[in-house]
């Protein structure tokens, strides 16, 4: 049970940082050249 409910928290916490990071990257976008058009 408590395996589980730490692979739960892992899985959101993961998806989590994922979407911060786009957001971070699309509000850095606004600001500066993305590297991936480079």
């Amino acid at each position: 049970m408590q395996l589980h409910l730490s692979d739960k928290v892992k899985l959101v916490f993961g998806k989590n940082i994922q979407f911060l990071i786009v957001r971070i990257e699309s509000a850095f976008s606004i600001f500066l050249p993305s590297p991936k058009t480079r």
